[in-house]
Parts: C-alpha cells; structure tokens; sequence
C-alpha cells in the first residue's frame, strides 16, 4: 500500500501543476496576473483581507458641516443661522495655514489674507493638551479682539456667554445641545473644532476667561461611495481589517461600514505594549489599527494569520492595481484591474478550484 500511494503521489503532483498552469492562464485571459501556485492557495484559503483605511476615504479634508452656533448643518445653508459671520470671521482669523478652515472661509467670502489686513495678529499662544487650544489676538479698531479655537469642552468652559445674534448669556441645555452635536459630528468620522472670542480691555485682558461661544465646524475627510461595496464583495468570504499609517478618527472608521458595532480600533503605541499572547486577542475584538509604522503592521498581519484565522491579503491601492499575498514564506503578488469585485471573485474562483483539485473541503 506504502508502495501504491508513493508511486501515484508524483502522478497526482504532476497532474495538479498542469492544472494550476491552465488555471493561471484562464485568468491571464480575464486580466489576472497570478505568481504561482501558492498564491492561488493562498488566495483560495485567505480568511482575513487588510485594507489600507485611506483608500476608502475621498482623500479631500475639508469643513463639511457647521453650527452657529448650534444647529449642525451643511456649509451652503450656513448663512441662514444667526452668528455665521462672526464664527466664520473667527475661522478666517484662526486658521493658521490649515487649508480645510482655509477654503471654509474664502467659500464664505472672508478671505484670510484680507481678514489679516483688516485685523492684524497682535499676539498668538499657542496650543497645548492642558488648555486645549489655541488663541490669537487681533486689532480691531482701537481696540483688540481675541478668537480661541479648540476641543469643544476646553472651549466651553471658557465660556460664559453665547452669540445669538446678539450675545447673551450661554445656558446649561445650550452647553448640552453643543456635546450633542460634537457627538453627531464624531460619529460620522469628523473632528468637530470649537470658536469663542472675547472683546479684549486694557493690558490686564485674561484672553482665554469669560468668552464668548460661536459655534463648531466639522472637519474631515470621509469614505467615499464605494466604501460600501468593499463590505458587500468580501462577505462572507473574508474578515475585512481596516489599517492605517495615520491615526485617522474612530467615527470615520466606522463609517465605512467595515468596522463592527462591537469590535474596537488599535493604535500603534497600544500595540508597542501588547505580547504576542495580548496582540492575538486583540486581533478577534478590533478591525482597524490606525497609527501603524512598518513594523507595527508586520506584527498585527502576522498575529492575524496566526490563530486559525488564515492568511491574510494586504491590499496595496485603490484600484487593486497591485494586490500583496502574506505567505508564510514571503509574498506573491496578484495585479489586476477590476475593483473589489473583481478579487473576490476571484477568491471564489480559487477557492472553487482547490476544492476541485483536493486542496481544501468545502
């Protein structure tokens, strides 16, 4: 029997390569650029895809929303609430080379550069993590003007006044209403940035006390519309796991729909601390790292493939241009053209043929 099975072990190698050559040729004529027979098996036997998290994104940051100062709403109706003009000149004034605030503002017609003449900075302190942010003083008139930028809540609590209009006094739900809309603005993957100012009297002026709140903006980038496509084409074939060079915001991770409600987001510092035992359980709870050098990334692909989880495809554009297979070994590499449709039928069509072929059960 020993005899029987080493004499057809050849036979049946012999025949499989010849499978594999026609297999690898029949993708070659749909557009498909396949290494090796490995690749295939890794392809048909994958459990887990790493997505680059920015190639989902539009790659645009910029203001996409705005309360003033409460009502969260689109930038082209920004005008129909009552403290626009100073929350927007507060923007203009503070924006400090950021191009998103930039082109805010000149879409409101307040250009920076003549906001600049028209005010001149008389002084800027600068921002740091206790105080949350950052103000500059302005001359306005014969007097002086001061428009502080930051974390909503560090903002807030400098707060004692709100202008409506007209300034009045900031109440207790209006503080409220304005953590409403941070929340709102955060969920959808945004970074919400709080305007206060403040008339400014005198050499004794305490810049940052008793201000007056203008309202938010929301800055960001978002996924773009075929985000969702990426989940629809993987399942239930794959896990998809979302990394990032960037530490890009939990809310726009999980607007792209690839992040599970319950599973969590990794930073690279908290994977700098993890053993392996630690980083293992932590690739079952979370679908995106974000923060991730080099070899971060290396440590999260090799405890995903560990653990029964399979071998994991690391994706390499938007357009699929270039798709990079971890193996055990190194890497094979697939090219094609055809979005994420594409390689998850062709994931089928690996899968379908190592069933054929022996190499795996359904």
């Amino acid at each position: 029997m020993q005899r029987l099975i080493q004499s057809v072990a050849p036979v049946r190698d012999m025949f499989y390569k010849r499978a594999v050559s026609r297999f690898l040729e029949q993708q070659k004529g749909l557009g498909v650029e396949i290494d090796d027979a490995e690749t295939v098996e890794a392809l048909g036997t994958a459990r887990t895809i790493a997505l680059d998290a920015e190639m989902l994104l539009e790659g645009n940051e910029h203001v996409r929303g705005a309360c003033a100062p409460f009502a969260l709403c689109p930038v082209e109706r920004l005008k129909r609430q009552p403290s626009w003009m100073m929350l927007t000149a507060g923007v203009a004034l503070g924006c400090a080379d950021y191009a998103p605030l930039e082109r805010f503002a000149e879409a409101l017609s307040f250009a920076p550069e003549r906001m600049a003449r028209q005010y001149p900075l008389v002084e800027r302190i600068a921002y740091d993590d206790a105080r949350g942010i950052e103000t500059t003083i302005h001359r306005e008139g014969s007097g002086l003007r001061a428009y502080a930028k930051g974390a909503p809540e560090a903002v807030l609590r400098r707060c004692l006044k709100v202008q409506e209009g007209k300034e009045r006094p900031l109440l207790d739900f209006e503080r409220a209403k304005v953590m409403d809309s941070t929340r709102r603005i955060e969920r959808e993957g945004l970074q919400a940035l709080a305007f206060a100012t403040k008339q400014l009297d005198g050499e004794a002026r305490e810049p940052e006390t008793e201000m007056t709140f203008l309202g938010l903006v929301a800055v960001g980038d978002a996924p773009n519309g075929d985000a969702p496509r990426y989940a629809h084409s993987f399942a239930p074939l794959l896990r998809p796991v979302l990394m990032s060079e960037k530490r890009l915001p939990e809310g726009v991770l999980r607007a792209t729909g690839l992040v599970r409600p319950q599973a969590g987001v990794l930073t690279g510092e908290k994977v700098m601390t993890m053993d392996g035992a630690e980083l293992a359980s932590a690739c079952d709870a979370c679908d995106a790292f974000v923060g991730m050098d080099e070899v971060q990334r290396a440590r999260v692909a090799a405890a995903l493939r560990a653990g029964g989880r399979g071998d994991v495809l690391a994706l390499g554009s938007a357009a699929f241009g270039d798709v990079r297979v971890a193996l055990d070994g190194g890497e094979g590499e697939v090219r094609l053209h055809g979005g994420p449709e594409m390689l998850a039928s062709l994931i089928r069509g690996c899968r379908a043929f190592l069933e054929a072929n022996g190499k795996i059960s359904e």
